[in-house]
This record gives structure tokens, sequence and C-alpha cells, in this order.
């Protein structure tokens, strides 16, 4: 028997759970050419969804897809390690340098004379220098110079090397509260002028990224278009499921994939773990068939090790008035407003709703991911 970390880490390249491959993005082909397409025929693109449900690993295969075209070259900044001007100017030049054709073998010399000679300066802004007249170097510019400096580099570069530039915005929301909220006006007024430069503008807060493009004084107004995120089809994921088990000498039935599916409501990376989980079990037991046993066994496992996420969600609804109040009641299918004012189970479900916990179907409030349910379910009793 395998050891458990030979066995975790098989389990989990079977069963990705965070950055997908592109042959893993189950039911996902369709948005994917979607935004290939609206990029590569000069629209920027807006995509929102809920953390963990594969808007990240999406957004990294149509970059993956454009890279293989020479004609493009692509970057990617994600504002949840992005907390600064200075630091987004640093990436981003580095890495429309890195992609570079004509300047490439120029920056690798340079970076070697840095490891042999030079101390103090990073090897990608001073070609950035040299080659453009930026001032970007901390010695040389200020953060603000630096940031505006940088943003006109993707243009200059296309032009350069009559190529075109996508640049993957992840978690874009967070970019005002990182850089300051003049950044997206600063932003704004460098990406209309580069004709040969689109972005691809991702984030988990749906409702902070429609306002910064659709609310009347937004600074970036109309200037991308919302691709939305669907479900997974049932079906796609039910055949998914069988021929990955069979590709492991398991025998699962589509009505056991279908199961499995509906304790996790099709949610992508609660199927992916749950999927995991379910291996383990086999392999413990020397299974090669998928039985509603083994399936209970998987699921009360795959609870367990999501209760640390679960316990970072419940911990971020107590930001919010009522917000735990009215989740309790949602899962417990109990009326929303006994005891509130309209008003305040109004905020509450729609702070639910914008987190993506929730969503109105056949008329009535319910929860998108079942096994959080379950988890809001065994917290307390309902009020």
């Amino acid at each position: 028997m395998e050891s458990d970390g030979e066995a975790a880490y098989d389990v989990y390249d079977l069963w990705p759970t965070e950055l997908v491959p592109a042959d893993e993005l189950v039911g996902r082909e369709g948005v994917v050419s979607e935004i290939h397409r609206e990029l590569t025929g000069g629209r920027s693109v807006l995509l929102t969804a809920p953390r963990r449900e594969g808007k990240s690993s999406i957004a990294r295969e149509v970059l993956r897809r454009l890279a293989e075209d020479d004609l493009y070259l692509t970057a990617s900044l994600d504002f949840f390690r992005v907390t600064t001007k200075r630091q987004c100017a640093d990436e981003l030049v580095r890495q429309i340098l890195e992609g570079s054709t004509s300047l490439a073998s120029r920056l690798k010399r340079l970076v070697g004379a840095t490891a042999e000679r030079i101390t103090g300066f990073e090897p990608h802004l001073k070609l950035a220098e040299i080659e453009f007249g930026f001032r970007l170097h901390p010695q040389e510019a200020d953060e603000e110079e630096a940031f505006r400096n940088a943003l006109q580099l993707p243009q200059k570069l296309a032009e350069k090397e009559d190529r075109r530039v996508v640049v993957l915005m992840d978690e874009f929301q967070e970019a005002g509260k990182n850089l300051g909220q003049d950044a997206y006006r600063v932003m704004r007024s460098y990406f209309q002028e580069q004709p040969r430069v689109k972005h691809l503008f991702a984030g988990s807060q749906q409702s902070l990224m429609r306002a910064l493009f659709g609310r009347s004084n937004a600074a970036l107004l109309r200037y991308a278009l919302e691709v939305p995120l669907r479900p997974v089809p049932g079906d796609a994921w039910v055949d998914y499921i069988v021929r990955k088990f069979n590709s492991i000498g398991v025998s699962c039935s589509r009505i056991m994939a279908a199961e499995l599916v509906r304790a996790t409501g099709g949610h992508p990376a609660d199927t992916m773990a749950l999927c995991a989980h379910l291996t383990s079990v086999l392999r413990e037991q020397s299974g090669d068939q998928v039985t509603p046993e083994l399936v209970v066994a998987a699921v009360d496992r795959t609870r367990r090790s999501l209760r640390l996420i679960f316990d970072e969600i419940w911990s971020e609804l107590g930001e919010a008035a009522h917000a735990r109040l009215v989740a309790q009641r949602v899962a417990f299918g109990r009326p929303m407003h006994s005891g509130l004012h309209s008003q305040q189970a109004a905020r509450a479900l729609a702070f639910l709703a914008d987190k993506g916990l929730i969503a109105r179907t056949e008329g009535r409030w319910a929860f998108r991911e079942p096994l959080f349910e379950r988890y809001v379910q065994d917290l307390t009793l309902p009020n």
C-alpha cells in the first residue's frame, strides 16, 4: 500500500482542485472559446465568479491558448498578491519583457551581468529604461511615475514587435484597495489609448466588479464585455467522473456518478474534492467499484476536509449585519424577515448572493453549494 503522502499526491493529481489543466476543465470549453474569441476580436473581457469555481483556471487556459500564437504576448497580475503600485509596475514590466521576441536575448545577457558584477538593480527595469526611455527603478522614479510608465510598456512593445498583448488582471476588485482608488482612473487613461492591448479582468466579488465597469460614474465604464460563467451541466460531470474512474480501473455507474454530483451540486472544487476522497477510500479498501456506502464515507471525509475553508467563509459573513442569521434561515428553509426589517433582510440576502453563496431558483433562495449548506445546518439550531 502507498504511503499517505504518495496516495494524496496521486489522488489530487488525478482530481485537481487548484489551478486545473485544460483537459480537466469540465464543461468549460464554451466559455474558454467565447473569451478567446472576444479578446482576439478586439474586446476586453470581464469574468466574475465566486472563489473556488474555476475562474482563474479558465482565465489561464485562455492565456495559454493565446500564447501558442506568436502574434500574442500575455501577462498576468494577481491583485491578491500585487499590493502596491511599485510591485504592479515591476511585475508587469518583467512579464512583458520576458515575453518579448526582440529583447529576450538582451534581457538574458543583462540577467547574467547582474549575477556576476552588478547588485542593487533589476535587469528587466534597466532594459525597459534603456529601450523605451521609461524611468522605472526606485533610484530613478517614484512609485507613481514607475506605475504610469509601466502601464505604457505593453503598447510600446506591441508596436515595436507588431504583436498584440493580453493582460490578465485577476481579483481586479482588490486593485483599488491595494493600489488606491485612483489606480482605476489612471489605468483607464492608458488603456483607452492602447489599441494593441486588451485585458481579461477576473474577480470574485461580483457586485464590485460589475460596479467598476457598469456604474454610470465608473472609471472603467463599458471598457469590458462581461462573459457569464454558467454552471457546469450535470451530464458533463457524469461523463467526466465515469471516464476518470474507468481510467484507474474503477467501475462507476452513471447513477453513482450522478449521486456524487447531487452531493456537491456540481460545484467544481467540491466535486473534485469528493472524487479525490472517494478514490482514497477505494484504495484503502482495495475496491474497484463505486458503491452507495463508499460515497457516504467519501462525502463525510470531504465535509471534514472543507471545514477550514467553510470556517473562513463563515467568518467573512460576520462582516455584514444579519448575514449569518439569514444564511441559517436559508439553510433551514425558514422565513427570512422574522424579527428583521425588510431592508435588513434584503441587504443580508444581497450580501450572500454577491459572495456566490446563494441564488434564487424556482422562486426561493437556496445555497449554491450543498456541502456549505450542510456546514451551516450543523453550526446551530435555526432561529
